[in-house]
């Protein structure tokens, strides 16, 4: 009895759960994050009764276990609570975003409205379009914004134009597969209603009679962005030069954008910790070091806090010309309170501000929890401060003690483990929304951090000072020469062997154990934190074990993918619906594609009207023509027909009606009937789902 109830004494950790009482704040964040999951993974849209009603059962036990002595009813009384909060600010924030979106796809039709935003691509652009007038469709069915593609706007048209236009227009699009990245969501929450492309030049209805300052930044960031792409000669310097000083990436060229990805270099475009630290700290440090050049100034007023209001005020500048993106956000709310801090004389960077910065993210924009920016911007700099707090004492008594050579080793050292530690807080994000591993990432920078920390950043805050005076060509050239040296590296290390691994996609409890487990080692303090190594271990195990799906069809049902014993996906086309098979390979882990028709590697037998082929003792036929319907609705086990299926078939069967209705189909091939799940089955009917 006795070896029993030791076995099961929780006393000591009950006890290392009260040492860590002032790390307990740091988990608020997770409780919101996982409400407002909840929310946004649920099928049928709750009723605000219902939200309601949880708010109050949730603040009311909240209120009766705090006027108890009984800890753990206290915490588990707060965790519902936040979980609760969270998924109402979900619910709220769906409510207050809801706007008119297109029902159909409509050719030819004149659109007016403001352009409120140019995104460059490497050949187009991209307009984003507010206060729409569509002919052909009323005021109440008409978009709030739309999104146009047109190789007829550069240079014409300028922020807050009003301009009518012939275009094409369609609803956005759902995923390409049932648990696929879903545009039509994001779509909402940007009350983007629609989007398409041009036929024609645009007309210039009016210009505007005057600018709201989001339309005066939007402008300025525009122009900042140009600048930088027309004084670059070569395009993809020019767009990575206006991506690290407007935050608009559209314009880089793919296979340069892919080589960054698959270099581990990708984090450079997304301007986040790394970019806002730099610019808020030079900026600081010059400001501080000009006023100590004189001495009487210095000794009569607070340097180091005027320094940090100036740096304040540069970061700002900075997340409003990078068009405010989720890292550049949580970025700035992290320094604005590093340097309050400073006023204040007290201590800078700790996990609090990490977490604080996510609460003002998750209550005002909840359905930022699903965005891979926001996660892996949150798990990186979690998992550093976490690693800075264990390391920095040791590396600063060692730094300290030595001289330049050491003093630069320390610094080479902090690369290679910032680069390590964001690699392996990231590394199942990655997989979960990439399907890639990068192997050399630690190489890359290497090389590209010192050039980006000591001479592309410090010439980009020279180019935004030098802007205004016309001046901002031979600071962006520098910048340019600095960006030029880490481009052709990103390419030399792409092109070695086993620079990326494909791997499958990680299912979603696999991403949230080890997503958790990775937080539990960083959050606590005391050794119990490494209990969090064992859902990491388990989630993943979620690779292997997870079985993907064996044959897939698109929305459309032109594009059908059939997987074979040895992970080989063979398609139906390989020129059409290219976006929906390359995240069809993707999310296989795959990077080839395979015609089903061609008789050299393709295990199916095909003629004009369908390919047939066996897996796991399942009779497999696609269907192209009538003619070949009859026989393999006798004979099949499942038939996959890309035309409408219009007599009676015996056999189980999708259809293009089927999928045109319930959206892109996955089907697993199980012993007796097929499963399948949609893309309706998996989203239900929400505000941004199609009905």
């Amino acid at each position: 009895m006795s070896s029993s109830h030791a076995i099961f004494n929780l006393q000591p950790l009950y006890e290392m759960f009260l040492a860590e009482r002032t790390r307990w704040i740091l988990w608020v964040p997770f409780c919101l994050a996982i409400g407002a999951v909840i929310y946004f993974q649920l099928t049928a849209e709750p009723s605000l009764w219902l939200t309601t009603l949880l708010l109050l059962l949730g603040g009311i036990q909240a209120f009766f276990a705090h006027r108890t002595d009984h800890i753990l009813w206290r915490i588990v009384s707060i965790v519902f609570l936040l979980g609760v909060v969270g998924f109402a600010s979900g619910h709220l924030r769906t409510l207050r975003m809801d706007a008119p979106v297109l029902e159909y796809e409509m050719w030819g039709v004149y659109v007016s409205g403001q352009i409120e935003e140019i995104q460059p691509l490497p050949k187009a652009d991209r307009i984003i379009l507010a206060n729409v007038d569509m002919d052909r469709l009323d005021a109440d069915k008409t978009p709030k914004k739309i999104r146009l593609q047109s190789y007829h706007f550069k240079d014409k048209f300028d922020v807050g134009d009003f301009v009518r236009v012939k275009a094409v227009l369609r609803p956005p699009p759902g995923p390409v597969a049932p648990g696929e990245f879903d545009f039509q969501r994001m779509a909402y929450f940007m009350q983007l209603g629609a989007i398409g492309f041009t036929l024609g030049e645009p007309t210039l209805l009016a210009h505007p009679p005057q600018l709201y300052l989001t339309q005066k930044i939007e402008q300025l960031r525009h122009k900042i962005g140009e600048k930088a792409r027309d004084t670059l000669e070569d395009p993809a310097t020019g767009a990575v030069a206006a991506a690290l000083m407007t935050g608009q990436r559209t314009s880089i060229p793919k296979d340069d954008l892919q080589a960054f990805r698959d270099a581990g270099l990708s984090h450079l475009l997304a301007i986040s910790g790394l970019h806002m630290g730099l610019i808020t700290g030079l900026i600081f440090t010059a400001l501080r070091t000009l006023m100590c050049c004189f001495p009487g100034f210095a000794l009569r007023h607070p340097v180091k806090k005027i320094a940090a209001v100036g740096a304040l005020i540069g970061g700002l500048f900075y997340l409003l010309i990078a068009g405010a993106p989720v890292p550049t956000q949580r970025a700035f709310i992290m320094i604005m309170l590093v340097f309050i801090a400073v006023l204040l004389d007290r201590k800078g960077i700790s996990l609090r501000l990490v977490a604080f910065a996510a609460m003002v993210i998750l209550l005002y924009s909840p359905e930022k929890v699903l965005n891979p920016g926001f996660q892996m911007s949150f798990m990186a700099v979690t998992a550093l401060i976490s690693a800075y707090e264990v390391f920095n004492p040791k590396l600063q008594a060692w730094r300290n003690n030595g001289g330049p050579m050491r003093k630069a080793g320390i610094y080479l050292l902090a690369i290679i483990v910032t680069t390590l530690v964001a690699e392996l807080a990231t590394i199942s994000l990655g997989i979960h929304h990439f399907n890639r591993v990068t192997t050399y990432n630690i190489v890359a920078n290497l090389v590209a951090m010192p050039v980006v920390v000591f001479w592309v950043m410090p010439f980009i805050i020279v180019s935004f000072l030098a802007f205004p005076l016309g001046l901002a060509e031979w600071p962006l050239k520098l910048v340019g020469q600095g960006l030029d040296i880490i481009i052709e590296m990103s390419h030399h290390v792409t092109a070695w062997d086993g620079a990326v691994i494909l791997v499958p996609k990680l299912p979603g409890w696999g991403i949230f154990l080890i997503l958790f487990g990775i937080l539990w080692l960083c959050l606590w303090k005391h050794r119990w934190r490494l209990a969090g190594c064992v859902p990491v271990v388990i989630g993943l195990t979620a690779i292997p074990l997870h079985h993907h799906p064996d044959v897939l069809i698109s929305e459309s049902a032109r594009l059908v993918g059939v997987r074979d014993t040895a992970g080989r996906v063979f398609l139906t086309t390989t020129r059409a619906e290219k976006f929906t098979s390359d995240i069809w390979l993707e999310s296989f882990g795959e990077a080839d594609k395979h015609w089903m028709k061609d008789e050299v590697v393709s295990p199916m037998t095909c003629d004009f009207s369908a390919c047939i082929y066996q897996k796991n003792s399942t009779h497999i036929a696609v269907v192209f023509h009538e003619a070949a319907l009859r026989e393999e609705c006798e004979r099949s086990n499942l038939v996959v027909s890309t035309i409408p299926v219009k007599a009676d078939c015996p056999t189980f069967f999708i259809d293009q009606q089927q999928v045109n209705k319930y959206g892109s189909h996955a089907i697993w091939l199980e012993k007796g009937q097929p499963r399948t799940k949609s893309v309706a089955q998996v989203r239900g009917i929400r505000p941004w789902t199609a009905e």
